[in-house]
């Protein structure tokens, strides 16, 4: 064969080689980058990071890190912060780098007090301990250990037959108990007259401040019953 014909033939199969290695590894059209199954096919100093969406691409050597939460896709896979629960973690609630106080959790993206009884406002919502609904009824007070977390009149004063006053709940409008509004107050300590006393959603044995008390019929209750 003749040089000319032998140069032509060897130019004919490195085009084909090319063709070859370009359709299996060609620029991914959504990425701008070539396509690849393992490093290698990436070329030196590259490398093959799988993708969250199947296949994988090529990057350069160290472009790629462990994900942080900073909205960027720091491991290449083709996701952001896909590593972080926004709903429910406590040093990124919400937002990235959006960290709740000591004392407080978080919960669907907010912070939200956690702990009920030192007084604070720990998620910064300017309610603390009992009167943030966080907290759950009948839990402890910062207070005194005789109280818990319960409900009271918005009344306070002496009792009359009008506008909310400041005192016990009486037959005036609209000071007639409710509404209420949740405090620190005494825990139940009368456990057979029927009624809820510190207004926590639970009467007599079905309060856990009964158990162990004496109930009807100089029964006592136990793990809420009257037996």
């Amino acid at each position: 064969m003749s040089p000319p014909r032998r140069f032509a033939a060897a130019a004919a199969l490195l085009a084909v080689g090319v063709t070859a290695v370009s359709c299996l590894f060609g620029v991914d059209p959504d990425r701008s980058r070539f396509s690849c199954v393992e490093t290698k096919d990436c070329g030196p100093d590259f490398e093959c990071r799988p993708q969250a969406s199947g296949g994988a691409l090529c990057f350069r050597v160290g472009e790629c890190a462990d994900e942080v939460c900073d909205e960027q896709d720091n491991n290449c896979d083709g996701l952001v912060d896909e590593s972080f629960d926004l709903a429910a973690d406590p040093a990124h609630c919400g937002t990235c780098a959006n960290a709740c106080l000591d004392g407080a959790g978080c919960a669907q993206g907010r912070c939200r007090e956690s702990r009920c009884d030192d007084g604070q406002d720990n998620d910064q919502d300017g309610l603390q301990d009992c009167s943030d609904k966080d907290c759950p009824l009948g839990g402890g007070c910062f207070e005194d250990a005789g109280l818990n977390c319960g409900r009271q009149p918005v009344d306070g004063g002496e009792p009359d037959a009008g506008e909310a006053d400041a005192g016990e709940a009486d037959a005036g409008e609209p000071d007639a108990g409710v509404p209420l509004e949740r405090a620190c107050v005494p825990r139940e300590a009368d456990c057979e007259n029927g009624a809820d006393d510190d207004l926590d959603g639970h009467p007599d044995c079905e309060d856990l401040d009964c158990d162990g008390r004496t109930c009807a019929n100089r029964k006592t209750c136990s793990g809420g019953e009257c037996r």
